[in-house]
């Protein structure tokens, strides 16, 4: 979202000097449309218009009916999202396709590579074993019986 405009207003010495107004200050974090909440998500209008109804994202109307006026606060969004993804985590869920996907692309990579390093860790400890009972079985052999 582009920042909050700001107001010049000069000083005493003549310098100008950029003030966010109350206005601002109260709507930052505000989406105001359809297609402000979809730029925000990183996805198209139609994508949040279903995941209002079945998902239930908290979307806000101004007035009643379909063509009502919506908007949205940033901070809402990024709570549904957050349980949103638990609750995907934790069911099976499909993972939404939206902007956090670069977030979800950096946790399968570091999954890919604790999976890799487990693997290595465990192949590691076999031949460990391995060598252990070799040398175990050598050390018998020379035992008096």
């Amino acid at each position: 979202m582009a920042e909050a405009p700001r107001y010049p207003f000069a000083t005493a010495g003549g310098a100008g000097v950029a003030v966010e107004s109350a206005f601002d200050a109260a709507h930052r974090g505000l989406l105001s449309s359809w297609k402000e909440i979809a730029t925000y998500l990183g996805c198209g209008v139609r994508t949040v218009q279903r995941w209002e109804q079945q998902r239930k994202l908290p979307i806000h109307r101004i007035g009643t009916g379909p063509k009502a006026p919506v908007f949205a606060f940033e901070g809402e969004l990024r709570m549904h999202r957050r349980t949103a993804d638990a609750k995907a985590e934790n069911t099976g869920g499909a993972v939404p396709q939206s902007k956090w996907r670069a977030g979800r692309q950096h946790q399968l990579s570091w999954h890919r590579d604790l999976v890799e390093n487990t693997s290595r860790l465990v192949t590691r400890q076999r031949d460990t074993v391995a060598m252990l009972l070799q040398t175990v079985n050598k050390r018998q052999r020379h035992l008096p019986a």
